[in-house]
């Protein structure tokens, strides 16, 4: 549960970075964007090869899986985002504030998730709960930054984007906490 709390701080501290260096946010959001997308490529979806490896799944249905997901969160994304339409022969993209809300409660749910496994990982071994807490903690400092970042950059105030940082923040506690009442 400590663990669970520093995961927390750490995600506000990554929020707060954002949130003050707000003239490079662009910058910012790229660098969180990139910490994301560079851990699913060079870390899950190789622990996701072998394990569909080890229990005879196809890689293809694998890779089809993860097409899938990647297309599906995207067209709602788009979806809410930005309209792009043409005015006096322009296009302009116009941010809507919900597609950061959307973005950001989707962050809070992997935050969650991430408590859940901090929490399940303490009931597997003690060991195996401390990896998994410092593999959060060290990440959760770019989803504060990610949840600042979208949430500027689509468009909602710095206010909003505080309130969906907290969220974020305290989202893998409550994680942590559901943990211990579900025994694996």
């Amino acid at each position: 549960f400590l663990l669970a709390i520093i995961t927390c701080f750490s995600t506000l501290l990554g929020g707060t970075f954002a949130s003050r260096r707000r003239k490079n946010i662009g910058i910012l959001g790229a660098f969180a964007a990139g910490v994301l997308i560079t851990t699913s490529l060079l870390d899950l979806l190789p622990q996701t090869f072998r394990l569909a490896t080890s229990v005879n799944v196809p890689l293809e249905d694998v890779m089809a899986l993860t097409v899938v997901g990647f297309l599906f969160l995207y067209i709602i994304s788009r979806m809410i985002t930005s309209h792009v339409f043409n005015k006096d022969g322009e296009y302009i993209e116009v941010k809507h504030p919900l597609g950061g809300l959307f973005a950001t409660s989707e962050l809070s749910v992997h935050s969650f998730i991430d408590g859940l496994a901090i929490g399940f990982g303490f009931q597997a071994d003690i060991h195996v709960g401390i990896i998994i807490a410092i593999a959060v903690i060290c990440h959760d400092f770019t989803d504060g930054l990610s949840t600042v970042a979208v949430m500027l950059n689509s468009g909602n105030s710095l206010k909003n984007s505080i309130r969906m940082l907290l969220l974020d923040a305290i989202a893998p506690v409550l994680g942590a906490v559901v943990a211990l009442f579900i025994t694996i």
